[in-house]
Formats: C-alpha cells, structure tokens, sequence
C-alpha cells in the first residue's frame, strides 16, 4: 500500500504585486534600472556656477543662483530647484542620459517680475527633462536641454 501524497497549499499571487515588491529578488522595483553614477545624486545638493543659451553666456537676475537637490523618499526619488523666489519639486525617474520629471509643483510667492519670468524659465527647463552628465569626480553636474546648458557644483 502507497502513502498518501502530502498536500500542498497553493497561493495565487497575480504577478503585478510581485513586480512592486522591492527588496525581492527577481522582482523589478522600478521601470528603469539604477546607473552607478545616479546613485551618486541621491541625497547631494548642487548650485549653478554656469549657465548658457545658444553657446552665450545667460545672465541670471543678479544675486541668483539655481539650487537643486535630490532626495530619496520612502515611495518615490524626488528632484527640488529654487532660483531665488520660489521652490519646487517632482517626482524624478533617471535613465541613463536624462532626468524624467512627473508634473511639479511648487511655491507661489509674490517676487519681482523679473525673478518670476526667471521661475517660468527654469522650471520649462527642467519639464523638458533634461539630458544629465556628472562628472570630475562627481562633483560636477551639467545638464541640457536644447541649446540651454547648466553647469553644477556639488555641495555636499
């Protein structure tokens, strides 16, 4: 006589959850993979030290400078600028050549026509989702968009 075969439990996971779960091997936490050099960004604050447009130099309204950190969150990786009047933020994805910005949002202080022209101009920048080098020893950002250039140094 044969011995009963154990039973098993059988639990159905659809496999979407799977694809969610960090930390599990052989699951896929997020579409894009993570790039040794964009590891280097999380939690790192930068400040601009050159800007051009067309190859010319772009002046900024005097006494600015853009500010931009990168900061990881418990459920998504997060870019912030500021240029001297308000703050913003998104929600950042980064591939291996450009940073993909979800929608941002922001502050809404009263600044001086110039400075707010210069928030609509930076923040069109940064919705293009611009192309990003790092490099000098990481120490150096420099991001691209069209013919607009702006070159980083990093802070911490």
């Amino acid at each position: 006589m044969r011995a009963p075969l154990p039973r098993r439990l059988s639990v159905t996971i659809p496999i979407g959850i799977l694809l969610l779960v960090p930390g599990v091997p052989g699951t896929i936490a997020t579409a894009e993979p993570t790039f040794p050099k964009a590891e280097r960004l999380w939690n790192r604050s930068f400040v601009s030290t050159q800007v051009t447009e067309d190859r010319e130099p772009k002046r900024l309204v005097p006494g600015t400078r853009i500010g931009v950190s990168f900061v990881r969150e418990r459920r998504h990786d997060v870019i912030r600028w500021s240029l001297a009047c308000n703050f913003y933020g998104a929600e950042l994805t980064i591939t291996r050549k450009r940073f993909l910005l979800e929608e941002h949002a922001g502050t809404d202080m009263g600044c001086s026509r110039d400075r707010m022209r210069q928030d609509r101009w930076i923040s069109n920048f940064f919705e293009a989702n611009p192309e990003w080098k790092l490099r000098r020893h990481h120490r150096v950002l420099t991001l691209t968009s069209g013919e607009t250039v702006i070159r980083f140094r990093g802070e911490n």
